[in-house]
């Protein structure tokens, strides 16, 4: 149940954050940057955004495979992630990459790396799920309560990043 409502929301705002990059990166660097740099910032935000929503449906993978008790595919996952990125790294300095070509490569190597997570996670999940799950919009009681737990796990979370935001601006 909660993957078709997860589904939906994460593509939402990813579209949401690659449409709207240039006012984020405009708010989140206080309006400070400019020119080449801010042009750089906004089209990785772009490509990042992409990554960190297979990040989160990834994340969905390792909260079924945990009550599973599947621990070691849901933990050793990120391992491809992180790999993706170490070898766009050590592309670049091989084929020594200008910094801001460094910076795309890195940023293209984490969304592989996040589909690499995704799918390594996805034989387990099906094995231990027993069948493919099916996008659904239904709220079961389960999904409800969950739901009903989300606003005040994330407001106490958007406080603190929220607060972090207001210190470096002041």
């Amino acid at each position: 149940q909660a993957l078709g409502l997860l589904s939906a929301t994460v593509v939402a705002l990813v579209a949401l954050i690659v449409l709207a990059a240039r006012p984020l990166v405009w708010l989140t660097t206080l309006g400070g940057w400019s020119g080449d740099r801010y042009e750089l910032a906004i089209t990785l935000t772009r490509i990042t955004a992409l990554g960190t929503g297979l990040l989160v449906l990834s994340a969905l993978c390792l909260g079924v495979l945990n009550a599973h008790r599947r621990y070691f595919v849901a933990y050793s996952a990120p391992v491809v992630w992180s790999a993706a990125q170490i070898v766009a790294l050590l592309v670049a300095l091989t084929v020594d990459a200008a910094p801001d070509q460094v910076a795309r490569w890195a940023a293209i190597a984490m969304v592989v790396g996040s589909v690499g997570q995704l799918v390594v996670q996805l034989p387990t999940l099906l094995r231990a799920e027993g069948d493919i799950p099916v996008p659904s919009f239904a709220r079961g009681p389960h999904l409800r309560e969950a739901l009903r737990q989300f606003a005040p796990a994330v407001s106490g979370r958007g406080i603190v990043q929220l607060a972090s935001y207001v210190d470096l601006a002041l």
